[in-house]
């Protein structure tokens, strides 16, 4: 329960807001204002957080799965631009079992039918 309300705290929905609203590509990562990038990055931690609760048995995958695997996948999808910016800054393979999970959930969403088709676009200039 504890990493449930964690991931629905409105500090971590903001993070994963900001994500599916700001980050489009490697560029939009270098335009986010510091509170931003570190709102994202925190969104990102938790997930890589619950990832490695997951992989050491410490949550029943399944659980996660039914409540945040869509989510995961989805913010899987959308943080690729931002996770490439930070692993060529840092120099180093960041959210590892973020990826993990959510390669799982792709796999439990594809195997029940529910995959989502997700694409990230760029927004208008008239919009930004």
């Amino acid at each position: 329960m504890k990493m449930h309300d964690l991931l629905i705290s409105d500090d971590l929905q903001r993070g994963r807001y900001l994500l599916f609203d700001k980050v489009v590509d490697e560029d939009s990562v270098d335009r986010l204002s510091d509170q931003d990038y570190r709102d994202i990055n925190r969104a990102i931690a938790a997930f890589n957080l619950l990832g490695i609760y997951v992989k050491n048995g410490y949550v029943r995958e399944q659980d996660v799965m039914d409540a945040w695997g869509r989510s995961i996948y989805r913010s899987w999808i959308t943080a690729q631009p931002f996770l490439s910016h930070r692993e060529k800054r840092h120099g180093y393979p960041v959210a590892v079992y973020f990826g993990s999970l959510a390669k799982r959930a792709s796999e439990v969403l594809a195997k029940n039918g529910n995959l989502p088709e997700y694409k990230v676009l760029r927004r208008s200039q008239g919009n930004e």
